[in-house]
């Protein structure tokens, strides 16, 4: 990603928790989801925004892009 000087983009992780503690499963450069149908949950689960809007601004609105949160709240809160 350095090459290609690459530093923001989205990615799906899927993390197991086990009695042992959390174990990774999978890592991928690319959004959640497939087709969109997601794209709803995502918003209230971020507090407001996807993977592919901040994609976007990231590279397209840098001043929008800027202003979302570092860290989104907790899903416990989007309902």
């Amino acid at each position: 990603l350095d090459a290609l000087a690459l530093k923001n983009g989205p990615a799906h992780v899927e993390i197991i928790m086990t009695p042992s503690g959390p174990c990774l499963v999978e890592v991928n450069c690319r959004a959640q989801g497939g087709d969109g149908n997601w794209r709803p949950l995502a918003r209230r689960l971020a507090g407001g925004y996807s993977q592919v809007e901040a994609t976007v601004d990231a590279y397209l609105d840098k001043k929008a892009f800027q202003l979302l949160p570092k860290m989104p709240p907790s899903p416990a809160k989007a309902f």
